[in-house]
């Protein structure tokens, strides 16, 4: 399918556009492509064009989520094995090992390739996004899809980070691509990339609102209707491929348990000061990454070595600490589990007692804030949604059994799962996708509903009295890049000269004098002239503050020359 040029179908109609414009014809919110196979042109309508792209790309995204996720499971599954079982074996000094040199591994490896296929920037993932939309110079090459591909290296051999991110850019540049083959407006390729977004994250959770309520407040930053159903439709065909490959069950599993919890309005204290310390945790993990970034950056090594030190530091953590590695999806599940036996340091110690749980689940969320920012501070690709909700199940529910423990009739797992939506909302500015997959997880229990959203409430007031970021953003801001709420909705950021300069101008040479350019400018509505000298050069600008001697003196005016009155500096 061809975008035809503006001046293959004629007609009297106004155009949508300028007759240079390399796009595809727009007419009255319709467009016109032409069937190589036929010759023959089809007019389809902008709504149904973008369902259909919409619909490509959440199909896409669907079978991307579902080959990372089994590749990532695999290798995990393979590095987080009971050490108990290991020691029966006769393995377990083999155990070990894999984990402290398979992370540096399988960096090293990806730090060699990216280093040849992969051109390194500043912006990479979301930021990159969220900088190609607020400029709207919207380029998504397919090669900056090569770090996220790569990351499912990093994350089956055990370096902490999460799938999400690397699926979603994956997705955007699925999206951008599909739009720039049919050369579309800047306008409908955000839609397009906001769908690669919303894909990548009900996949992975399975949760389809909270897949679309991420990429309109944290892509697109803003609910346009208009842009809503492609984004809607691309998430549930990616959750419906994802279910059809590797069933209904999401990242984080929905327990009895879980669906059926509840908590008592006596606790809405307690949820307040939740929220309040994911919002610190938050700030904690953002400040983390990006200390250990500076001083990785710092580091006088190769730029294809400092991933394999710094996965060399997360396998000597997950010697001792397993749990830590990967995604960790694992973990949060048994934490979430009433039944799992929690032991972190199951290497070091026996099963702890009920005394000594929120302590090492409190030690197991900040050392994850340490091996996260270890992994994506030494530059290997990877994203920080599942670190976040790991961060945030862990420290949640240390903070529910250390309640249990005061108050043995309150249940602790509610905490958990509000710790959850605390460091989403927190971490990455997103209050609306914590609540949806939160009652994504209950399976629709409004019980929960008045804790979450109380939880929601004081990490997002606890994060803007630090400052008003998300981990994406924060990024942005550090390179000197503005962002904010009240930038997006400048409409002149993002503006480019190139974008706003005239195309039209009045050019003379230098040896016309003055009164000829006045009579000139008269005819015009220009108020600038153009000086060219030998060879069409421009040798800068005139303008008519620089002729006002000719408005005092007519006869000055005729012996006075352009040339004479030329400012470069202009």
């Amino acid at each position: 399918m061809i975008p035809i040029p503006y001046h293959s179908v004629p007609d009297s109609e106004p155009h949508s556009q300028a007759p240079d414009s390399s796009g595809p014809l727009r007419r009255r919110g319709k467009y016109y492509f032409r069937l190589p196979l036929i010759d023959r042109a089809i007019r389809v309508d902008e709504a149904a064009l973008l369902i259909l792209l919409g619909a490509l790309v959440g199909v896409f995204t669907g079978f991307v989520t579902v080959g990372y996720r089994l590749a990532v499971h695999y290798g995990n599954s393979l590095l987080i094995e009971d050490v108990t079982q290991a020691a029966d074996g006769g393995r377990l000094w083999l155990t070990l090992l894999g984990r402290l040199l398979l992370p540096a591994a399988g960096a090293l490896a990806v730090g060699l390739a990216l280093q040849r296929l992969h051109k390194p920037s500043a912006l990479t993932g979301v930021p990159a996004i969220l900088r190609s939309l607020q400029t709207g110079e919207i380029s998504l090459p397919p090669s900056m899809a090569a770090g996220s591909a790569a990351s499912v290296i990093i994350l089956a051999t055990g370096g902490s980070a999460g799938p999400e991110g690397p699926i979603v850019e994956i997705g955007s540049v699925m999206g951008a691509q599909a739009g720039h083959g049919l050369r579309l407006p800047p306008r409908v390729l955000r839609t397009l990339i906001a769908s690669g977004v919303a894909a990548g994250i009900a996949s992975v959770f399975n949760s389809p609102l909270g897949g679309v309520f991420f990429a309109l407040e944290v892509i697109m930053q803003e609910y346009a209707l208009a842009a809503f159903a492609p984004i809607l439709m691309a998430a549930v065909l990616s959750s419906m491929v994802t279910q059809a490959c590797i069933g209904a069950i999401p990242a984080i599993e929905a327990t009895q348990a879980i669906k059926s919890m509840s908590s008592g309005l006596a606790e809405m204290p307690l949820f307040c000061l939740l929220g309040g310390l994911m919002g610190g945790l938050s700030i904690l993990f953002i400040q983390s990454v990006d200390r250990v970034g500076m001083t990785w950056s710092r580091l006088k090594a190769p730029a294809w070595a400092k991933p394999a030190l710094g996965g060399l530091c997360v396998g000597a953590i997950g010697v001792v600490m397993p749990d830590v590695m990967g995604e960790g999806y694992l973990f949060v599940n048994q934490a979430l589990n009433p039944q799992a036996s929690l032991n972190p340091l199951s290497l070091l110690i026996g099963q702890p007692s009920a005394g000594w749980i929120p302590l090492l689940l409190l030690l197991v969320a900040l050392m994850k804030i340490v091996a996260t920012s270890l992994t994506l501070g030494s530059g290997s690709p990877g994203g920080s949604f599942a670190p976040g909700v790991f961060v945030g199940g862990a420290a949640g529910m240390a903070v529910g059994w250390l309640v249990h423990l005061i108050w043995p009739s309150v249940n602790p797992l509610p905490y958990g799962v509000m710790g959850i939506a605390g460091m989403i909302s927190g971490m990455f500015n997103a209050p609306f996708t914590a609540i949806m997959i939160v009652l994504r997880l209950t399976e629709g229990n409004y019980l929960i509903l008045l804790p979450v959203m109380a939880t929601v409430a004081m990490s997002i007031f606890t994060m803007r009295r630090w400052r008003n970021v998300s981990i994406y953003t924060w990024t942005l801001q550090k390179l000197g890049l503005p962002w904010g709420h009240e930038e997006t909705r400048d409409p002149l950021l993002g503006l480019t000269v190139g974008q706003v300069c005239a195309r039209e101008f009045l050019a003379m040479e230098a040896a016309q004098t003055v009164s000829q350019a006045l009579d000139a400018l008269r005819n015009t509505d220009h108020s600038v002239v153009a000086v060219r000298g030998e060879g069409g050069r421009c040798l800068g600008l005139v303008s008519l503050s620089d002729l006002r001697l000719a408005f005092q003196d007519r006869e000055v005016s005729h012996l006075l020359t352009l040339g004479d009155l030329i400012n470069p500096e202009a």
